[in-house]
């Protein structure tokens, strides 16, 4: 029997939820002291839980720094598994919560801002009356849903691609490609349509844009450089669609741009109004993305069908 196999037997057969639960404390508070408060345990046992842990894994775990503890290497493995094995656990009484009020399963689903609210209300509602399968849904950047689905808090990510998404360890497939449309009070829409664009007096203007760090930010950014022009400092950087459709719905001065889809939806409404352009560049793909795993997850396998088969209705409406 190698070493590997001897440490993942003592693992399987010694490794206790309290240890677990003690390295999550230790994250958190960085203390035993504190540690031991909140479990309502006295310190010194939380120090022989310590020990125990330490003795099963045959390696210092942490060493003091005046009165906080700061993990050695193999301690900050430690940490961030138990972290991962905690979070599957919540996941599963989830799950079991879901299946014992009657239904399928529960996914956790990521979105970033500028998805269609129809195309995500589809999806809601095909996975339970399809599938009886019940979704809890995340709005976020597309660089922080790469770390939700890294660290296991989230269970698929519905975004664009970004350096925290390429990675091997997840899979990634194209939904659909996005125009953007160009939006303003209905006023200042008509008078702009009236011409054909002219980024260099654009930039001039007052914008209400995504944050440059984000991936349509990025995209709107290049525009104007492209044109030769500096990108235009925005009086306000969001990605909010009730305060974008809110600003320009009131000022006669201020311009955006969103994805199309939205675009439409929110004119639908009497919100704003489109510039009548045809932009010829497209904002970075919307693609599903997820862990790479060696056990295929029904209920994911499920979601995959269902936004695959939506994206392609939506991508049939936006061309006709």
């Amino acid at each position: 029997m190698t070493a590997t196999n001897t440490i993942y037997n003592r693992l399987l057969y010694r490794l206790k939820n309290r240890h677990l639960i003690l390295l999550d404390g230790i994250q958190r508070h960085g203390t035993l002291t504190r540690t031991a408060f909140e479990l309502g345990i006295s310190q010194p046992a939380a120090t022989r839980r310590l020990a125990e842990l330490e003795s099963l894994l045959e390696a210092q775990l942490f060493v003091r720094a005046g009165n906080r503890l700061e993990p050695t290497l193999l301690g900050k493995l430690a940490l961030t598994r138990a972290q991962l094995l905690l979070q599957e656990l919540a996941k599963w009484g989830q799950e079991i919560d879901a299946i014992q009020a009657g239904h399928g399963a529960r996914l956790h689903i990521g979105v970033v801002q500028y998805i269609p609210a129809d195309f995500l209300k589809d999806i809601l509602k095909t996975m339970r009356e399809r599938h009886n399968i019940v979704c809890t849904l995340t709005r976020a950047t597309s660089g922080q849903l790469g770390m939700a689905l890294l660290n296991h808090h989230i269970d698929c990510a519905i975004g664009r691609t970004v350096s925290e998404l390429t990675n091997p360890a997840f899979v990634q497939e194209l939904l659909y490609t996005e125009r953007p449309a160009l939006i303003a009070h209905p006023q200042l829409a008509h008078r702009l349509a009236r011409s054909l664009p002219n980024w260099k007096n654009l930039a001039k203007m007052n914008w209400i844009l995504p944050p440059s760090a984000t991936p349509i930010g990025a995209a709107v950014s290049e525009v104007f450089i492209r044109a030769q022009t500096t990108p235009p400092v925005p009086v306000l950087e969001t990605t909010s669609l009730d305060v974008i459709a809110s600003m320009l719905s009131e000022d006669t001065d201020l311009l955006s741009i969103v994805p199309e889809f939205l675009a439409h939806e929110m004119a639908s409404r009497g919100q704003i109004g489109i510039v009548n352009w045809q932009l010829d560049w497209s904002f970075p793909p919307i693609s599903i993305i997820r862990r790479r795993q060696e056990l295929s997850q029904a209920a994911d396998e499920l979601l995959v069908d269902v936004v695959r088969e939506l994206s392609l209705r939506l991508a049939e409406r936006n061309v006709n």
